[in-house]
């Protein structure tokens, strides 16, 4: 990372021989109203015939000699009241801001990218008097700018897509299924449900929504399943706890003295994150008391996968402005 040298920039007011005597240009305001006797935004009951001194010119903070970005915020200070505003050479006016109450300003003023370049801050008053520049001498270098890595945002992967019992374990692929889509559920000991994502996520969270209760013949939740993922395009299939393409995830009642499965909502949160396309729900057990039973009857209503994309984003810039009010 790269740090802005703490050489400062030439602040000139008025004309100084090291900046050059400066005529100051035409203001860019309209027809102003009358001004007071001490250059300030003043009282406009005052005599338009009075003479009144322009306002002096804006006391500047220090800017570094060069920078790396594509706007600097220029600060300083003035009389309450009085506008300020820039000139950019040949690019004509810059912006334009009112002095605060307590007699501080802050413009975003932009540069040119590569170049050593200067501007003038004018103070403006009600009658449309000028002051001195104060002249500002900087160099843009996009070298010396300091970027940061925005992270991907959260987004949910399977936003309420249904999951309902069929007769036979079945693959439900994702990005080709609606709302009204019925996916897939078991019939069967050991039934594999499983999900493409599409591409490798993130994954921060997983939730499966079986049913509370039994409500038909058809309808049980899980008591005993596992949760498997694979971080691979084409793994084994189906998913396999046993194969090396597969990690296992989560083992609900996977012994004696271990929590079952309740119904309703189990949900899982990773962290770190768990980095995976595919994710797997092995079914072994459902509610009923079967014991023995050649199939098991078992139920999911929904699933339910939050994750961000492993692609990173283009690095932003640090940029300093008035409103973040980053130091330049």
């Amino acid at each position: 990372m790269k740090h802005s040298l703490a050489i400062l920039s030439c602040v000139c007011v008025g004309a100084m021989v090291a900046c050059g005597e400066l005529d100051a240009p035409a203001a860019p305001v309209g027809t102003p109203d009358v001004g007071d006797s001490r250059g300030t935004g003043g009282d406009s009951d005052l005599p338009a015939d009075i003479d009144v001194a322009p306002p002096e010119a804006p006391i500047l903070n220090n800017l570094p000699a060069r920078y790396g970005y594509d706007t600097v915020p220029v600060r300083g200070t003035a009389a309450p009241g009085l506008t300020i505003y820039v000139t950019l050479g040949s690019s004509g006016t810059g912006p334009t801001t009112t002095v605060a109450q307590a007699g501080d300003f802050c413009l975003d003023v932009p540069l040119d990218t590569g170049v050593n370049q200067s501007f003038q801050v004018y103070a403006q008053d009600s009658r449309g008097q000028t002051s001195d520049p104060a002249t500002v001498v900087i160099e843009q270098d996009p070298s010396l700018a300091e970027t940061e890595q925005p992270e991907q945002p959260l987004v949910e992967l399977t936003p309420g897509l249904d999951f309902a019992s069929v007769e036979t374990p079945k693959e439900g692929t994702l990005p080709s299924l609606t709302d009204d889509d019925v996916a897939t559920g078991v019939l069967m000991p050991d039934g594999v449900l499983w999900v493409d994502l599409g591409a490798v996520y993130a994954l921060e969270s997983l939730e499966i929504t079986f049913p509370d209760t039994p409500a038909s013949d058809d309808e049980y939740y899980a008591t005993d399943y596992v949760v498997l993922a694979s971080a691979l395009d084409t793994p084994v299939l189906p998913p396999d706890a046993e194969s090396v393409d597969w990690t296992l995830v989560a083992d609900i009642y996977g012994g004696s003295g271990l929590p079952q499965g309740d119904g309703g909502v189990d949900a899982f949160a990773f962290a770190p994150t768990l980095v995976a396309r595919l994710v797997a729900i092995n079914l072994i057990e459902n509610n009923e008391l079967d014991w023995g039973s050649l199939s098991e009857n078992i139920r999911v209503n929904e699933i339910r996968i939050t994750g961000r994309s492993t692609e990173p984003l283009p690095p932003q810039p640090l940029t300093p402005t008035c409103a973040n009010g980053k130091a330049p």
